[in-house]
């Protein structure tokens, strides 16, 4: 069963992401991008998710370190804000989701990321 982390700050969030693609995967999600490279410093994943506004350490600040940890990582941005998109993907962003999306919408964006997986 694929491994899929969430780092979200939002409890709501956060359950319901886990909720929606726990019975698929393996869902381990955190209230923190500290949390979350902890977490990616021990324990191996096939894929990523994470708000761009988090407490304490960023979103992009999290993919960065996310990337440097595990390079083929596909990790998945999503905001509520406006954001640049563009900026994400260039930063090794595997896609990016503006809230509020669609359950489809992200449930397609964890399957095209697992497919990239060589």
């Amino acid at each position: 069963m694929p491994r899929i982390l969430i780092v979200e700050d939002e409890p709501t969030v956060r359950d319901l992401l886990c909720e929606l693609l726990g019975t698929s995967h393996e869902c381990v999600a955190v209230g923190s991008a500290e949390e979350g490279l902890v977490i990616l410093r021990t324990e191996r994943f096939d894929a990523a998710i994470t708000d761009v506004a988090l407490r304490g350490m960023g979103g992009e600040e999290f993919l960065k370190a996310a990337r440097g940890l595990d390079p083929g990582l596909p990790v998945i941005v999503m905001t509520g804000a406006d954001s640049d998109e563009r900026k994400f993907l260039e930063a090794g962003a595997f896609g990016f989701l503006l809230k509020p999306f669609r359950f489809e919408e992200i449930k397609e964006m964890v399957e095209r990321a697992l497919g990239s997986i060589s």
